[in-house]
């Protein structure tokens, strides 16, 4: 179990050091990549990662293969995003002329919005939206 507890805690803060200092991921040994791989997919990280390393420039600077994992991730982010946006574009639509208003929150927002940076490797969900009039009322009050 202490070799389980150690290797969790060496993913953690490899993970950690790569969202703190970006600019010191092309050093990192290829056994390294691999498992900041894995453990940025399952924190849902590695468009973040792509993000900062493209935003530094130095995403031709590490391994070609790490380079294409995250190029997918941010592929998966940038079609995902297209959804959001063009799910949000059809219930503004649908609203139009009706008395209902429509919040958005957290990455649906930050996408309607366009807020590049922030969003910027974030990992979207599907809206929910709860239809109430402009007087606060819903429609299931």
């Amino acid at each position: 179990m202490p070799k389980l507890a150690n290797a969790t805690q060496r993913a953690q803060k490899l993970l950690l050091e790569a969202l703190k200092s970006p600019e010191n991921l092309p050093a990192l040994p290829p056994a390294d990549w691999e498992l900041l791989l894995r453990v940025a997919r399952r924190a849902r990280l590695l468009g973040r990662l792509e993000s900062d390393l493209s935003r530094a420039g130095l995403l031709g600077d590490i391994p070609p293969r790490a380079a294409n994992h995250l190029k997918a991730a941010r592929n998966v982010i940038e079609h995902r995003k297209t959804l959001v946006s063009w799910e949000v574009n059809r219930i503004v639509w649908a609203l139009k002329g009706t008395q209902v208003s429509l919040i958005l929150l957290k990455g649906p927002a930050i996408c309607w919005l366009g807020f590049p940076r922030h969003a910027a490797g974030s990992s979207l969900t599907s809206t929910s939206w709860y239809p109430r009039t402009r007087s606060g009322k819903s429609r299931t009050d």
